[in-house]
């Protein structure tokens, strides 16, 4: 009697526990749950029950990290979302369960598989389901619609994204260079074309753009032959000028200074001219008078010819800032190359 009741305790046990697991799959399928965190361009952390849950999109492969990831962003993050579990897909390889995802949009129902499929930031993998058929033939067709409408793109974005450079580089390759292939990927750059390219100050590479290189020769010596005929008509009356501009500007007092003995030259800003008197300190008006006597850029307050500091792009001041002396990224069309601020450094 004891042991029959003891299988009759066990059976009742075992039917309450399949009991709970079948309303727990219910309520999976039914629920809905908010999103705590994303985690990648297709797997999220949702709140199960007070639990962290994490779980990846199925039958997609995420082609546009970045843009997929804001999306799960915009429309997944602390909302609540509905949630249905591809149990015929499998987990992933850490253990993942691989589901179907619906979020609002506007108001409106979103299939986030079929945006990402649609929006071009991921591919539909293919699969098999008895349950979802239907989420699958969607899916399908998001696919085959992207493939049409993408093929006579992609050509343009290889043709188009073909140039690069690095940060700090003044060259500029094409991607299939051998050089392009050495470049850090966090400091590299993509251009559209070689003009723009060309507009941010990068010349050709002179092994894979060696006819881009011909060509941008042959243009500066046709311009400076318009300019030299043009000049010509003009060059008594920019001399007399010159003259003129010359003797006012030799009253003016210089921006860059030397120091008697030194074998460089400052700007106002430096702490090198503070102990300095007035009579052992050498004026320069221009970078070029100072070079031309002998002198050498202070790298710690002069950013040219200087191995730490990056060298000053277009009209940037050529100077360090202070209090820290970094890198002075005002702009000025001063003939020094220093900015207001750096020109009216304190000085004794």
């Amino acid at each position: 009697m004891k042991i029959k009741r003891f299988t009759l305790s066990l059976l009742i046990l075992m039917s309450s526990v399949l009991c709970v697991s079948n309303i727990h799959a219910n309520q999976w399928l039914k629920s809905k749950y908010k999103v705590k965190k994303i985690l990648s361009s297709d797997k999220f952390i949702i709140d199960f029950n007070g639990i962290g849950l994490p779980v990846s999109l199925t039958y997609v492969k995420i082609t546009d990290d970045a843009n997929a990831k804001k999306i799960l962003n915009d429309i997944l993050l602390g909302n609540k979302i509905t949630i249905i579990p591809e149990e015929e897909a499998g987990l992933t390889d850490t253990g993942m369960q691989r589901v179907y995802v619906f979020g609002r949009l506007n108001g409106k129902k979103c299939f986030i598989q079929q945006k990402l499929i649609s929006e071009g930031y991921a591919e539909f993998t293919g699969g098999k389901s008895k349950s979802y058929k239907k989420l699958l033939s969607i899916l399908e067709k998001a696919g085959s619609k992207n493939k049409v409408s993408t093929s006579g793109a992609s050509s343009d974005k290889s043709q188009a994204s073909s140039y690069c450079s690095e940060l700090y580089s003044k060259k500029y390759h094409t991607i299939s260079c051998k050089w392009a292939k050495k470049m850090n990927p966090k400091s590299r750059i993509i251009y559209d074309s070689m003009e723009s390219a060309e507009k941010a100050k990068k010349g050709p590479c002179n092994s894979c753009l060696f006819s881009r290189v011909g060509e941008l020769r042959k243009m500066k010596y046709a311009s400076a032959k318009t300019k030299t005929s043009s000049s010509s008509s003009s060059s008594k009356t920019a001399s007399s000028k010159s003259s003129s501009s010359s003797k006012s500007s030799s009253k003016k007092v210089g921006a860059l200074f030397g120091i008697k003995g030194s074998k460089y030259f400052y700007s106002p800003v430096s702490k090198s001219l503070a102990k300095v008197k007035s009579s052992d300190l050498v004026s320069y008006k221009t970078v070029k008078d100072a070079k031309a006597d002998g002198k050498k850029p202070d790298p710690r307050s002069i950013r040219l010819d200087n191995p730490v500091m990056p060298a000053p792009k277009g009209k940037e001041c050529i100077g360090r800032a202070l209090p820290y002396m970094r890198p002075c990224r005002r702009e000025t069309d001063h003939e020094s190359g220093l900015c207001v601020p750096c020109l009216n450094g304190k000085m004794r």
